[in-house]
């Protein structure tokens, strides 16, 4: 959740698979603006609606994350 963590750190925990099972893990690299791109998108998927939500208004976070879940968004409430 430190905002000041080397992206490099991030980028590795982020492919760590036993450190991403955890949800809480995966949500605090996605609300982390110096997580990389590659890796915050990845996880995108796993997260409910109003996460996704929650990530969209965030203006801290890279606006290419923030569309990317806008469009996940979409296609939640198109399968509802």
């Amino acid at each position: 959740r430190n905002t000041g963590t080397n992206s490099e750190i991030l980028r590795t925990i982020g492919r760590n698979r036993e450190w991403t099972s955890n949800r809480n893990v995966v949500k605090s690299l996605l609300l982390n603006p110096k997580t990389p791109l590659d890796v915050s998108v990845r996880f995108l998927p796993r997260l409910s609606l109003r996460e996704l939500e929650l990530i969209d208004k965030s203006r801290s976070l890279p606006s290419a994350l923030r569309a990317n879940a806008k469009r996940l968004i979409a296609q939640k409430r198109k399968s509802r």
